[in-house]
C-alpha cells in the first residue's frame, strides 16, 4: 500500500481483509497514526520516499506483493515533485506496466477539481449518489454542468492516463469539499492476474 498517511480513507474492515499488509508512506508520523487509527497485528510499515521508482522496483522485487494499492496519493503527487511531473509520470507509468504481470494494481486518487458557485444545486442526484461507472458518464455530467452556463472552473491533477496501459475497471465518484468546491475521485481496479 502506498500512501496510505494516517489511513483516514481506509475501512478497517477493508484493511482486515488481507492476511499481511506492507504500506510505505515518506511521512514519519504516518505509522503511527495509522496503528493508533487501525490497531493492526498484521501491518510492516516503512517510512520511505516511494516516488524514487528505482527504490520503488527494487522493493516490490523484494517484497512480491500480490496487490498494490495507491492510497489517495496520485493526485497530490504533480505538486510534490523535485522532478518534473510527465518524467516522473512516464516513470511511475512503466513501474505500474510492469508490476501488472504479477499482481493486481488498484488506486483511488483525485482526477479533476471543479470549483464554482453553488455546485451542488447544478446536481441531479445527492452528492453520495454521484458515482459513475465510466469516464465518458462522468464527462457527460460534467458537460451538463458547463451547459448551465453557470462559471465552473476545473483543474486536472494529471491522472488521467496513468492506467491506459491496463485492462482494467475505472469508477468515479464525485466527492464534495465544500458546497463550491468538487475532487472527481477515479478508482481503478486492475484485471485479475
Amino acid at each position: 500500500m502506498l500512501g496510505p498517511s494516517g489511513g483516514y480513507t481506509l475501512s478497517a474492515r477493508f484493511l482486515k481483509s488481507f492476511d499481511h499488509i506492507v504500506a510505505i508512506d515518506k511521512d514519519p508520523l504516518a505509522g503511527w497514526r495509522f496503528w493508533a487509527r487501525h490497531s493492526l497485528r498484521n501491518l510492516e510499515w516503512h517510512t520511505s520516499d516511494f516516488s524514487r521508482i528505482e527504490w520503488l522496483f527494487g522493493f516490490t522485487k523484494k517484497v512480491q506483493p500480490s496487490h498494490i494499492l495507491f492510497s489517495n496519493c496520485l493526485g497530490q503527487m504533480p505538486l510534490q515533485m523535485p522532478v518534473s511531473w510527465s518524467d516522473w509520470k512516464a516513470e511511475l507509468q512503466e513501474f505500474i506496466h510492469a508490476v501488472s504481470s504479477t499482481c493486481e494494481v488498484a488506486s483511488y486518487h483525485d482526477r479533476l477539481s471543479l470549483s464554482g458557485p453553488s455546485l451542488k444545486a447544478l446536481l441531479e442526484k445527492p452528492w453520495d449518489q454521484l458515482i459513475y461507472q465510466s469516464d465518458q458518464k462522468l464527462l457527460e455530467a460534467t458537460q451538463k454542468l458547463l451547459r448551465t452556463g453557470q462559471q465552473l472552473e476545473a483543474r486536472t491533477h494529471e491522472t488521467d492516463d496513468l492506467f491506459e496501459s491496463l485492462d482494467g475497471h475505472f469508477t468515479y465518484l464525485v466527492w464534495p469539499l465544500t458546497p463550491k468546491q468538487y475532487h472527481i475521485i477515479e478508482f481503478f481496479r486492475s484485471a485479475d492476474v
